[in-house]
């Protein structure tokens, strides 16, 4: 069954007003309308559609943004991971420039104890 239109519904509150079911009461254009758009089946439908679907977007939106949060903690994640494998990576290298460092140093003092040593050899 279809519902009634705003134009019908107005109609048979007026024909009922006019054949006396209720009391006579004056009502203003605006009042009409507004009883009308309250009791208009159609419109209220339409209402609660809307309603459904901005509860729906409201829904998806939230889904997306619980996925974007995920998303971004991940990637938090792998950047600490990738900073702590760097600064392991930099602390190795140093110590293995300091271990070249030292083992140079050591042979640059052998080659000078050598040098002071030649001279040595050769006044006698």
């Amino acid at each position: 069954m279809k519902p009634l239109s705003t134009r019908w519904i107005l109609f048979l509150f007026l024909v009922r007003a006019a054949l006396g079911q209720q009391p006579a009461t004056r009502i203003t254009l605006e009042q009409a309308i507004q009883f009308a758009l309250r009791h208009n089946h159609a419109l209220e439908a339409a209402r609660l559609g809307e309603e459904t679907a901005v509860r729906q977007a409201i829904i998806a939106a939230q889904d997306e943004i619980a996925q974007l949060r995920s998303t971004v903690a991940s990637l938090r994640e792998a950047l600490e991971q990738t900073n702590f494998s760097k600064q392991g990576a930099n602390a190795a290298a140093r110590a293995q420039d300091h271990a070249e460092l030292a083992q140079l140093q050591a042979t640059v003092r052998a080659l000078r104890d050598q040098l002071q040593t030649m001279p040595a050899k050769r006044a006698k």
